[in-house]
C-alpha cells in the first residue's frame, strides 16, 4: 500500500571520523536532523496507520535520547552518516513492524545539505541491506539490493546504482 508516515527529529551531538583526514577528522558537533518513515501494510478501521504521539515516542526513546548531547563515537565507533543510519535502523526495525506497517525509511541530515538515507521496499529486505564497515569503517553496499543512499561535503561514496553486490566506491 503505497501510504506512509514521516515524523521529523533533531539532536545535537559530537563526533570525530576515525582514519579519516580532514576537518572531520577533529571533535566536532552537528544539529542532526531524522526523519523516520514508516509505510502501511494496510489502513486499521481508525484511519491511522500509527499515532504520531506513538510514532515519537519509540523514536526518542530508541533513538534519539541515546544521541542527543553525547559523542556518538562511543556509541557508532566510526560514527559517518551511514553508519549512524544504519544503527539507528537497527535500533527501530523491530520496534516500528506490526501487521498494518513497517519501517520503510530513515533519513539523517549531517547539515542542511548532506544526509543519508537508508531504506527498503519490501517487509523482507527490511534487515537486508547494508552491513557497516569497509576498510574505512563506512558502509559497503555489497549484496544490497536496498541500501544506503548518501551525501555529503566529505565526499563519502553514493551507493545509489550499486547493485547486485557491486560496492559504491570510497573517495574519502
Amino acid at each position: 500500500m503505497p501510504l506512509f508516515l514521516s515524523k521529523d527529529f533533531k539532536f545535537d551531538a559530537a563526533h570525530s571520523l576515525v582514519n579519516y583526514h580532514g576537518q572531520c577528522e577533529n571533535l566536532h558537533g552537528h544539529t542532526y536532523k531524522l526523519r523516520v518513515t514508516i509505510q502501511a501494510r494496510s489502513l486499521p478501521e481508525n484511519g491511522m496507520i500509527l499515532d504520531f504521539v506513538d510514532l515519537s515516542r519509540i523514536v526518542k526513546d530508541e533513538v534519539v535520547n541515546k544521541l542527543d548531547h553525547h559523542f556518538i563515537n562511543e556509541i557508532v565507533s566510526q560514527s559517518t552518516a551511514e553508519n549512524i543510519v544504519l544503527w539507528i535502523r537497527d535500533r527501530l526495525i523491530g520496534k516500528l513492524e506490526t501487521d498494518n506497517y513497517l519501517l520503510y525509511e530513515i533519513l539523517l541530515w549531517e547539515t542542511e545539505t548532506s544526509f543519508a538515507t537508508w531504506r527498503t521496499d519490501d517487509a523482507a529486505g527490511a534487515q537486508d541491506g547494508l552491513e557497516a564497515g569497509d576498510a574505512h569503517g563506512r558502509a559497503s553496499s555489497a549484496g544490497a539490493k536496498d541500501g544506503l543512499e548518501a551525501g555529503d561535503a566529505h565526499g563519502r561514496a553514493s551507493s545509489a546504482g550499486a547493485k547486485d553486490g557491486k560496492e559504491a566506491a570510497d573517495n574519502g
